[in-house]
């Protein structure tokens, strides 16, 4: 069975999982509507990239912080880590291709 396109090996391999809890929780991270601006995954910010890591594993890690979620985040994974983002978001939203 092939892995989840939303699983990344970061620390640990992690499964990002998105539900309206956890992009409410990152909503009030980032400060965005989140319904409006998930288009524009292109644009973020690197404080949206990690309230996007952070609100996604905290399913499967509830104590991770923002900051523990940032240390996670190095210039050599970050391409994987908005991959991650984008499919466990389409797998949210239902629009896996």
């Amino acid at each position: 069975m092939d892995k989840p396109k939303s699983t990344i090996t970061l620390d640990r391999e992690r499964t990002l999982k998105y539900d309206y809890n956890s992009l409410a929780l990152a909503e009030k991270e980032t400060g965005k509507n989140l319904l409006t601006d998930i288009a524009s995954l292109k644009s973020l910010r690197v404080t949206d990239l990690r309230a996007m890591l952070w609100a996604g594993a905290l399913h499967e890690d509830p104590e991770l912080t923002v900051e523990a979620a940032g240390r996670l985040l190095k210039p050599s994974n970050t391409g994987a880590v908005v991959k991650a983002v984008a499919a466990g978001l389409n797998d949210f939203f239902g629009e896996r291709s």
